[in-house]
């Protein structure tokens, strides 16, 4: 089992999704003064949004906190493994949650539970003041789960950008958490190599500076 604490900080488990590496950091010459303080990632299961999200860590200095980061370390506190969290197992019925699998819970329980029952900003508020913990700590902050119009809206509001990823056959799901209505500051194309993406990712923290 996957300790509360590894999910909760900093908000997310995130599994390596492909084996090439990224160039050093003395590959970059960017002014760090000029990074965009929050990068929130949007787009469909698949696109790409955690390997973005993973370069601009590695690469680039962020921290990343999640909208879901409570949700999941709930999910963890549970029982739920990380690949059940996270990884292949997310989409096989579990004995833990009756039979649902752990997609379903999470759905259901971040959107009808908590947007709909407890209120529209209930995650934004938690998400916010993490956000906001990392920033007056001298921090950048990188979310790769902005996928409702008040999240966008929260991070505009507090100073960000917001990258939409397309492409790698990434599939859209049926459920409200899925449909994305609001425009992105900018959209990346992800269907070369990981390289390229990358250099698509410098090329649109490059526009901010």
């Amino acid at each position: 089992m996957t300790g509360f604490a590894e999910f909760y900080t900093p908000w997310g488990f995130i599994p390596a999704n492909d084996n090439v590496k990224p160039p050093p950091a003395s590959h970059y010459h960017h002014n760090v003064d000029k990074l965009p303080l929050i990068v929130a990632l949007s787009g469909v299961a698949g696109s790409g949004k955690s390997t973005v999200a993973e370069y601009l860590q590695d690469i680039h200095g962020y921290t990343r906190v999640r909208f879901a980061g409570p949700l999941k370390a709930a999910m963890a506190a549970l029982g739920l493994s990380a690949k059940q969290i996270e990884g292949d197992l997310k989409e096989v019925p579990c004995d833990l949650l009756c039979g649902h699998t752990p997609r379903y819970a999470m759905q259901t329980i971040g959107t009808e539970w908590g947007r709909n029952i407890i209120g529209e900003e209930f995650w934004t508020g938690l998400w916010r003041a993490a956000a906001n913990a990392v920033i007056e700590d001298g921090g950048r902050v990188v979310v790769d789960d902005c996928r409702f119009p008040n999240e966008a809206a929260t991070v505009r509001k507090m100073g960000g950008d917001i990258y939409r990823i397309i492409g790698r056959g990434g599939l859209a799901g049926a459920h409200e958490s899925e449909r994305m209505d609001f425009i992105p500051d900018i959209v990346i194309s992800n269907e070369s190599d990981i390289l390229a993406l990358y250099s698509k990712v410098d090329e649109a923290l490059v526009r901010w500076g």
